[in-house]
């Protein structure tokens, strides 16, 4: 399993430097949306391998490139001036535009946001940082929020999300001795 996660590194990693030859020549040539899926990749291969702080420093990454997406998406006049900031900023470490992100989701981007802070979840509950991983879930539920409050198009993708989100509470209720809570919340992720 080990060996399994550390190729996914891998590759992921060979993914998002291929991507940055690109960039360097023509910042059109990758869309934000296609680095936060490769950046998350990395996220999930670094969890399971318990290598946390480069799994965060990935999940920061996939933040920051659905931002950019959603920038673009929204013909922003910044939009290639912020790309072209983070792109440079990429070998440093963590994006410099997680700052500055206003999380502003729309019914396209809130199940990609709450995906993110589900699996940053996993990785403070892998760190024993509860504090962290009930911020997180936080922040997923709000975004769930969103794309929950119109019955009539929430599909397949949202309903497992949502599940996903429960099992997660049950677990840090667990870890925080709160039992009956935990059951609570393993009900609901299996309804």
């Amino acid at each position: 399993f080990w060996e399994e996660s550390d190729s996914a590194a891998h590759y992921a990693q060979l993914a998002i430097d291929g991507y940055g030859q690109i960039l360097k020549d023509d910042p059109s040539g990758v869309e934000p949306i296609e680095l936060k899926r490769t950046y998350s990749n990395l996220g999930i291969a670094c969890r399971q391998m318990g290598r946390f702080e480069e799994a965060i420093a990935a999940f920061d990454q996939a933040r920051s490139a659905l931002y950019l997406q959603q920038r673009a998406d929204a013909q922003d006049p910044d939009f290639e001036s912020q790309f072209r900031q983070w792109i440079a900023a990429r070998p440093q470490g963590r994006a410099v535009l997680v700052a500055d992100i206003r999380e502003v989701a729309d019914s396209n981007t809130a199940l990609d946001y709450a995906k993110i802070y589900h699996n940053l979840t996993e990785v403070y509950l892998g760190m024993n940082d509860l504090g962290l991983a009930e911020g997180s879930l936080q922040k997923a539920d709000r975004f769930l929020a969103k794309l929950l409050a119109d019955p009539a198009s929430v599909g397949q993708a949202e309903k497992y999300q949502q599940a996903y989100g429960n099992w997660l509470w049950a677990t840090w209720s667990q870890a925080k001795g709160r039992y009956a809570e935990a059951v609570s919340y393993c009900d609901a992720a299996m309804a």
